[in-house]
This record gives C-alpha cells, sequence and structure tokens, in this order.
C-alpha cells in the first residue's frame, strides 16, 4: 500500500473511517467470544483441547493427519495448534483469533477495493478510498458472516479467504505496474499465484477458485470489452486460463468420485442442482436485506427440489440467477464493477453450491462470495445518487443498521441455549435442532416430551435417538422395541443415526442399559447393508465386532474387525483391538501376525498410536511370563 505520509487528505481520512470501522466491528463481536463449540468444531478441535499436553510432536502429528479436507488444511490447523499451546482448552481464545482475523480481513477488504478502482479507473481519485472504505466496513459488520467467526472451525473459511484477498490486491497491484514498473510485475504476480493462492488452499478448498477470480479480473477490470469482442485479448488473460485449465486435469480424477458420494445422501446430483439454485437465492437475499429472522445456523430444514417446479420456487430461482446474470453481462461497459461484483458472487458458490454432495446450506459459504454483492452495490448506489451528504447518509445508517443486527446476532450466539432456541424459531423442523432439543428435555426429567419430539417423522436418526433415551430412562429395551430400525429400508446411514447406534451400543456394552444383543447385533447388520456417510461403515464394524465379542462368539467378532479394516485400510484400530482379543484367547501365533499388521499400518503415524502399541507390547510381556510359569 502506498505510504501514508504521502497520502492525500481524502486517503487519510478514510484510513481514519476504516480503523473506526474496525473498532465497531470488534466491540459488536465481542459478546460472542464467550459462545459454544458446535458440529464439526467437535470432532476437528476437541482432539487438541484433550490432548494440547501432548507434546509439539504429537500435536503436529495431528495435522498430519487431518481429515478435513484433501489437503488436510494444514495452515489452518496449524492456527489451532497455536491457540492449543497457547490457551487449551479456553475458548475465549479461540474465537479472538478468529476475530482477529476477520478484522485482517476487512483491511485487506478494503486495499482489494483500492486495487480494483484504481485498475479500473472508473472512480474518481477523491472519492476512491471513502468507497473502497464503505466496501470494507459494510463487509465487515454484515451480520451474516457471524456463522463464520464465531463458529471456530470455519477460522478455514477466515483464512482462505485472507489469502484470496491478498492473493487478488497483490496480483492487482503488480498487474497495474506492468507497464511503468515490470520489474515490479514480475515479482508480486509470482508472489499472488505461488505463495498466497497454495497457502489458501491449504487453509480450505474454495481458495481453488483464486484462478477463476484472476479471470473475472482480466476479463472485467482490465480488459477494454471492444478489444475482446475483437480478439484482442490481453496475454495475462491466458494465466487465468491455463490455471483453471490446469485445476481441471488435476481435479479430474476426484471429479470421478463424486456421483459415487451421492450413495450415502438422501438426495441425488440433480435435486443438489435444482435445490442449490434457490440456496444461493436465499444467500443473495440474507446479504441484501440481512433480516435476523431470515438467518440461523441449522437450515437442515431445507426441502429439496424434486423438479423444476417442485417447488415452484426452483424455476423462479434459476430465472432470476440467469437474469441477473444476464443483466450484469449487458452492462459490462457501462459499469463493470457491477458485473465483476456480481460474477465474483456466482464464482465464489460454484464449489460448495454445485455438483459435491456437501450439506445443502450454510451461510458460512458467503464469506467470500458477499463481497462481489457489496462491490456491485456500493459504486451503483454511488452513480444514482449526485448528493455527497446523502451518500454519506446512506453510509452511516447503513452501517449502523448491519452492526445493530451484527450485535444482535452474536449475544444469541454467546450460549448454546440462546443460539438453539433462537434457531428453533426459525427451523422448528430442523434434525438438528430436534434431536439437541429431546436431549435437552430429556436430561429435565421431560422425558415424555422429549420422545414427542423426536416422533415428529418416521427418520432413522430420530427413531435411534428415541431408542438411547428410552434405554437411559427405564435402563431395558427388548427386541420388539427395536424392530422400527429394521423398516428403514435402503435409506442412508446419516450423522445423527451413526451417533444413535454408537450410543446405544455403548450402553449396551457398559451394562448400563439390558437390550438383547444379538437383535442389536442383527440391527448393526442391517445399517452395514445401507448406504452410510464416510467413514461409517468401519465404525459400525467394530460395534458389531464388540457385540459379538460380548455375546462370546470370538470367531465372528474377529471376522468382523477384519471386514472393518478392510474397509479402511488407514486405520489400524481394527487390528490393535483383534491383537488384544487374540492375546486373551492365547491365540499367540495369530496376535503376532496381526500385531505385525497394525504395525505397519500405523508406521506412518506411530506417535498416534503410540499408547496402543506400547499396551499390546505389555500384554505380550505378560503372556510370556505367564507361559514360563
Amino acid at each position: 500500500m502506498a505510504n501514508f505520509g504521502h497520502m492525500k487528505k481524502s486517503s487519510v481520512l478514510a484510513v481514519l473511517v476504516v480503523i473506526s470501522g474496525l473498532a465497531l466491528c470488534a466491540a459488536c463481536y465481542l459478546p460472542g467470544l464467550g459462545g459454544p463449540l458446535l458440529l464439526d468444531d467437535f470432532p476437528q478441535l476437541r482432539p487438541l483441547f484433550l490432548l494440547h499436553d501432548r507434546g509439539l510432536s504429537f500435536l503436529m502429528q495431528t495435522v498430519a493427519d487431518s481429515s478435513s479436507g484433501p489437503f488436510g488444511r494444514p495452515v489452518a490447523m496449524l492456527s489451532f495448534i497455536a491457540n492449543a499451546i497457547g490457551s487449551g482448552a479456553n475458548l475465549w481464545w479461540w474465537k479472538l483469533t478468529n476475530l482477529a482475523i476477520h478484522l485482517l480481513n476487512g483491511i485487506l477488504a478494503y486495499w482489494l477495493a483500492l486495487e480494483i478502482f484504481a485498475a479500473n479507473d472508473r472512480q474518481h481519485p477523491t472519492t476512491r478510498h471513502f468507497s473502497a472504505a464503505a466496501i470494507a466496513i459494510l463487509w465487515l459488520v454484515h451480520p451474516l458472516h457471524v456463522s463464520t467467526v464465531l463458529y471456530t472451525v470455519q477460522r478455514m473459511t477466515e483464512l482462505a479467504a485472507l489469502f484470496v484477498f491478498a492473493g487478488l490486491a497483490t496480483y492487482i497491484h503488480g498487474r497495474r505496474a506492468f507497464h511503468t514498473k515490470p520489474r515490479k510485475t514480475w515479482w508480486l504476480i509470482p508472489c499472488a499465484v505461488g505463495i498466497l493462492f497454495p497457502l489458501g488452499v491449504l487453509s480450505k478448498e474454495t481458495a481453488l477458485l483464486f484462478p477463476l477470480f484472476l479471470l473475472l479480473i482480466e476479463i472485467f477490470i482490465f480488459s477494454d470489452a471492444r478489444s475482446i469482442a475483437r480478439g484482442r485479448l490481453p496475454p495475462f488473460l491466458f494465466l487465468g486460463v491455463g490455471a483453471i485449465v490446469l485445476l481441471g486435469v488435476l481435479g479430474a480424477p476426484y471429479l470421478t468420485k463424486v456421483a459415487a458420494s451421492y450413495e450415502a445422501r438422501d438426495f441425488t446430483l440433480n435435486e443438489r442442482l435444482l435445490t442449490e439454485a434457490r440456496v444461493v437465492m436465499l444467500y443473495l437475499a440474507m446479504i441484501v436485506v440481512p433480516i435476523q429472522s431470515f438467518m440461523g445456523f441449522f437450515h437442515d430444514d431445507l426441502d429439496v427440489s424434486k423438479g423444476l417446479f417442485l417447488p415452484p420456487s426452483t424455476a423462479l430461482s434459476i430465472m432470476a440467477l440467469a437474469t441477473l446474470a444476464f443483466v450484469a453481462w449487458r452492462l459490462r461497459r457501462r459499469s463493470p464493477l457491477f458485473t465483476f461484483g456480481v460474477f465474483f458472487f456466482l464464482a465464489g458458490h460454484l464449489l460448495e453450491s454445485t455438483i459435491f454432495p456437501l450439506e445443502l446450506m450454510f451461510e458460512h459459504r458467503n464469506y467470500l462470495p458477499s463481497f462481489g454483492i457489496i462491490l456491485a452495490i456500493v459504486p451503483a448506489i454511488e452513480r444514482g445518487i449526485t448528493s455527497a451528504n446523502l451518500r454519506w447518509g446512506l453510509a452511516i445508517s447503513g452501517t449502523l443498521i448491519l452492526s445493530a443486527t451484527l450485535f444482535l446476532r452474536t449475544d444469541v450466539w454467546s450460549s448454546a441455549d440462546r443460539l438453539y432456541a433462537d434457531a428453533y424459531l426459525a427451523h422448528p423442523n430442523s434434525e438438528g435442532l430436534i434431536a439437541i432439543y429431546a436431549s435437552k428435555y430429556a436430561a429435565q426429567g421431560d422425558m415424555e416430551y422429549a420422545l414427542e419430539l423426536l416422533r415428529k417423522q418416521h427418520n432413522p436418526g430420530y427413531t435411534t435417538q428415541r431408542f438411547v433415551l428410552q434405554c437411559q430412562h427405564s435402563r431395558k429395551l427388548d427386541a420388539k422395541d427395536l424392530e422400527e430400525a429394521r423398516t428403514f429400508g435402503r435409506l442412508p446411514v446419516q450423522s445423527y443415526e451413526l451417533t444413535g447406534l454408537i450410543e446405544l451400543s455403548n450402553l449396551a456394552l457398559d451394562k448400563k442399559c439390558d437390550i438383547p444383543l444379538n437383535s442389536l447385533i442383527e440391527i448393526l447388520d442391517l445399517a452395514l447393508k445401507r448406504r452410510a456417510i464416510g467413514g461409517a461403515h468401519p465404525k459400525l464394524a467394530i460395534y458389531k465386532a464388540h457385540l459379538l465379542y460380548a455375546t462370546s462368539n470370538y470367531d465372528a467378532a474377529i471376522s468382523t474387525l477384519e471386514s472393518a479394516a478392510s474397509l479402511d485400510p488407514n486405520e489400524p484400530l481394527p487390528l490393535f483391538l483383534a491383537t488384544h482379543w487374540m492375546i486373551e484367547h492365547h491365540d499367540i501365533a495369530r496376535a503376532r501376525a496381526t500385531f505385525q499388521r497394525a504395525r505397519q499400518v500405523a508406521s506412518t503415524n506411530e506417535i498416534k498410536y503410540r499408547d496402543y502399541i506400547v499396551d499390546i507390547e505389555q500384554e505380550f510381556r505378560k503372556s510370556q511370563l505367564s507361559n514360563d510359569k
């Protein structure tokens, strides 16, 4: 950025405005820093909370073993490790780190907007800084971002956005210097593409859209539309195209797995694409009209679009998005910033809102794309309103309205009870919320109401949770009670059902509930024959093996553990467990062979499995001593 000492008065004032916006944003977020862990926070972060005292080598191995994405997201995981070392399980500091990254992203959004204005040269130099400041502040205090900043694990999204913002601003700055200071161009652009882009991808895969954003910059910010129409393409345009082609070639093997991944979902690829048109329109409405009642952390009650007119809003949403894209394209010469902003927003949803079988809707997917809509709106308003006082009035009032809504949202996020209560008002049919509330009422002793909530619909997740609550309440569950679990047909095993089956198995194994083990084994066996979310089948097989072993069916238990090991060849736990049982049954030769296999699988991460290895080696020594006697 330019030296502050050489800035004009307007730019200095704009920087002061941005600093004021940062302070306002920080003040609005403070109430929410004491909020709870949620959903994906638990599997990703809880191991770090519990094991941060195991030493740096263990934590570094946790980074290497992260399953949070295809690349493991090591940059984000390293930031979590820093929190684990520095503040242990004190969540306040973890969320403060998220807020600090958000504020830094606001500064980068200001810089990026400035670079875009300078490259486009449509903004008057005296108003350029204030326009960029308005965009950055409106983006910073937008209440839609609460579910990114205060959802701890979504630091991954924040960091990906940080490197994308920094990379785009660096690229544009270097690109602007192409004709005047070419040396600056030839080190800034490689820095953007070769350093910042990979760091973004290693934070979260959404940064893979970086080359597409570069392409949009070249087409709508740097290129003259008439020159492109006449076939005179700027050389830098090929950089973005080449990067996209390279990513396509590298990503082609993963695309073949997409169709298979839908086997574990209760919607098809076509249904997802149709539904996402409605979802993206909902996102757009939340950005433009951020009414608190529109928002909510849980959106799993969203109806899937079964056809173009089922519901009719599907066709209307597709038409609305197509119209928006068409209008933006038609305005590319007169209002290139509006065009760029709209296509930036649409491009920002190409990974998480198209073909990949993710959950249908999450607000944090707008963290980066929302910048495009704000960039499209602010210059358009400025062009339409000639009065400087009116523009200032709109900017200030808009900031205050967004800040007030932001404060209300963060206050709701300050406790789990308030967050769930607020979400339940907006989404009374959410499976996740109903499961949470059922557990809450059961813990308070209102078992009847808890079971009534779970009887809302015939759903495997609700049914298995109902089994768990009944088991915890009456300490007994007979074979007749479990019959309903046989009626799920070919429905995929989703997360809530998987959790329920595991809890039931633990209750039975710990003798905290009288459950017919053979009936429970049959239920798990049926679940193993159905489609399932990733990693479900190996877990179910391990619990089935435990139940078989509890019924003294040793051979079947060992065979089931072998099946679990084959379902997940990179996980040695089934083999370690099989070794333990073989030693107990004095099957020593077989135990040593199985232990050797387990050690071989665990060799890439011996730190993680060190305790298992040490315990089993001690069992072998005890067995040897027993034989010697």
